[in-house]
C-alpha cells in the first residue's frame, strides 16, 4: 500500500512537498526496496484549480482532517524542521469539523458555512479513492451567485418591460376591438 506523508519542506527545492512510498519486494536474499514520488503542494493545488472552477480555491485533506495542500500553502520552515500543520478536525471551526469529518470519511457533497476564513462559501468535496485524500473546492457564496443574480435581476427588468409596454399594447386592442364591435 502507498503511504503519503504531510507537508513537509523539500531539502533540494526548499518548496513544501509530500511524498508517496510504496515498498517493493525484492528477490529472496535481497533486501526490500522503497519506491518514492515526491509532489509539489504548488503544482498540486494548481493541477486541481486548472479544472477552472471560477473564482475558487482548493483545499486538500489527508485521511487525519490534516490540510495537506491549500491556495498559497507556504512554510517559513527550514527543510530539517517540520512545518505547522492544520487538522481541520482538533483546530477548525464547528462549521469546519463537520466538513472535516465528511471528507475524511470519504463522502462526496456540498457544505456551506464559515469555512477557511471565507464568511459565507460552499465547498464542494469528493474523496481521492488511490490515496485516501478528500479534495474540495471552496467558493464564496457571493462569488457563486453572482451569475443567477444577474439573471434574476435581468429577468425582472424585462418582466417590468414587458408590463409596461403589455398595458399600452392591451389597450390599443381594447380600442381597436371595440371599435369594430360597435361597428
Amino acid at each position: 500500500e502507498a503511504v503519503w506523508t504531510l507537508p513537509y519542506v523539500s531539502a533540494a527545492s526548499h518548496r513544501l512537498i509530500v511524498t508517496c512510498t510504496r515498498m517493493v519486494r525484492a528477490p529472496k536474499g535481497m533486501a526490500p526496496a522503497a519506491v518514492l514520488a515526491d509532489v509539489n503542494i504548488q503544482t498540486l493545488t494548481s493541477r486541481i484549480l486548472e479544472l477552472d472552477f471560477g473564482n475558487a480555491s482548493a483545499i486538500v485533506l489527508d485521511r487525519t482532517g490534516c490540510i495537506i495542500a491549500q491556495n498559497g500553502m507556504m512554510s517559513d520552515s527550514a527543510w530539517n524542521e517540520k512545518p505547522a500543520a492544520t487538522n481541520l478536525l482538533t483546530t477548525g471551526t464547528d462549521t469546519e469539523r463537520l466538513l472535516a469529518k465528511a471528507m475524511i470519511a470519504g463522502e462526496s457533497g456540498v457544505a456551506r458555512g464559515a469555512l477557511l476564513n471565507e464568511p459565507d462559501a460552499f465547498v464542494a468535496y469528493a474523496p481521492v479513492g488511490s490515496t485516501g485524500w478528500s479534495v474540495g473546492t471552496l467558493m464564496a457564496v457571493k462569488d457563486a451567485l453572482s451569475g443567477v443574480l444577474a439573471s434574476s435581476a435581468e429577468i425582472e427588468r424585462k418582466t417590468a418591460e414587458f408590463r409596461e409596454g403589455g398595458a399600452r399594447y392591451t389597450s390599443v386592442f381594447l380600442y381597436w376591438f371595440m371599435v369594430v364591435v360597435i361597428a
